[in-house]
């Protein structure tokens, strides 16, 4: 996970790190060297991440770019319940498309 896409969804996210820190219990120190690419992380700390910033684990994992803008906007409008049930559905989607 490219330490500048986790600084961009945090700061997308409204989180300081100190924030996203309790929020996930992954230390503050632990997330400015993950954001600097200073350290890998844990598989447990990216479904932490994933939770707490509303995204998938493909989308940290994956080289390609943020959803597009318009995309971003209807997505940041909805309450966290309604974004998980979104990013369910994409997933679900995306496996859909995959499957031989």
């Amino acid at each position: 996970m490219p330490g500048k896409r986790l600084a961009r969804a945090r700061t997308r996210n409204g989180y300081t790190q100190t924030q996203l820190s309790q929020l996930t219990g992954i230390s503050r120190d632990r997330l400015s060297r993950l954001e600097r690419n200073r350290a890998d992380p844990r598989i447990h700390e990216i479904r932490k991440l994933c939770d707490a910033l509303n995204m998938s684990a493909d989308w940290w994992l994956r080289n390609d770019t943020a959803p597009p803008d318009a995309l971003k906007r209807k997505i940041d409008k909805l309450n966290t319940d309604q974004r998980r049930l979104v990013i369910l559905i994409f997933d679900l989607l995306e496996n859909q498309t995959e499957s031989p």
